[in-house]
Formats: C-alpha cells, structure tokens, sequence
C-alpha cells in the first residue's frame, strides 16, 4: 500500500511537472523498498532521485537521498559505492549548519568512521 502511494505521488509530481516532487517521491519509494527489502529496486529509486537533484542543483535534498542511497548498497553488500555515496554527503553538507545537518552529518561521519 505505501509503496503505491508513493508510486502515485511521482506520477502526480511528473504530470504537473514538479521535478523536485518527483525526485522526493522516487526518494520515497526507495525507502519504502529498502523497508520491503527490495533492495536493487530501492537503489534504482535512490539513483534516479539523485540524478534529478543533481540536475536541479538542491545539495541539501541530494545529501538525505545519497544518505539514504549509500544505506540502500550497505545493506546489499556493496561498501565502495556505500562509502562514495556518504563522502559526496558529507561534502554537500559543508554548507548547511543546521540542526538537522548537524545530525545527518554526525551520523554519516560515524558510519563512515566504522
């Protein structure tokens, strides 16, 4: 159910043309795949959000979706990609300094650090 709801919202994002609630929607449903354990699935969303931020210029909403990206190829067994994915957070968040970044960063750091 949460899943296709999800799938709804990038639809109704991409048919309005709101490219940056489709990128949160493709966001979205990758998490709810790597609630699922479809992992391969929820790494195909994650990539696709990022590619959209990335051509949006968003670095804050691009730092959340490769957080959520480099989880996504942690728990398939893929470190190197897992480990680039954080790094390229790490670096995005350099120019937010607040509390949520704060947190994002400090979790990211420690995951790389372990």
């Amino acid at each position: 159910m949460r899943s296709a709801v999800w799938s709804w919202c990038e639809t109704l994002q991409r048919t309005i043309g709101n490219r940056l609630g489709q990128a949160l929607a493709y966001d979205g449903i990758g998490q709810t795949m790597r609630a699922l354990d479809r992992i391969p699935e929820a790494i195909d969303f994650h990539t696709t959000a990022a590619r959209i931020l990335r051509d949006l210029d968003q670095p804050w909403n691009l730092a959340q979706t490769l957080a959520h990206l480099a989880a996504a190829h942690a728990d398939n067994d893929q470190p190197e990609p897992a480990h680039q994915h954080r790094a390229e957070a790490l670096t995005l968040l350099d120019d937010f300094t607040d509390p949520r970044a704060a947190a994002l960063r400090q979790r990211l750091q420690e995951l790389t650090a372990g």
